[in-house]
């Protein structure tokens, strides 16, 4: 970590590779304004990598993505579910750290 830079520039982070499918099967919510990517950029980032974007938080939900100005209703709510609350930090850090999956039609594949 590079440190005495003043204010964080839009898109300055470094969005990591993850690994194929790394976040198969996890439902994420994105709340609030995110520091460096934008919403549609996170949501696109998620999905790419076989995760799930929805608009509220379930009780299927894995993650919320908690930005600035988020609403507090969506934070209770994930409190009171247990959901995971990361910001987008712990989002590019799920990616780079998440082991890879292989898709469901390669485990298809398989085991025939």
């Amino acid at each position: 970590g590079s440190s005495g830079s003043s204010g964080k520039a839009l898109g300055s982070k470094e969005i990591p590779k993850g690994a194929e499918n790394c976040l198969e099967g996890l439902i994420f919510v994105i709340t609030g304004v995110l520091e460096s990517i934008e919403r549609d950029e996170a949501k696109s980032l998620i999905e790419r990598y076989g995760g799930k974007v929805t608009g509220n938080v379930s009780k299927k939900t894995n993650y919320l993505v908690m930005g600035r100005d988020s609403g507090q209703s969506k934070s209770d709510k994930a409190a009171a579910l247990g959901t995971k609350i990361i910001d987008e930090d712990g989002l590019l850090n799920l990616i780079r750290t998440m082991p890879g999956k292989k898709s469901k039609y390669e485990i298809a594949v398989e085991t025939e």
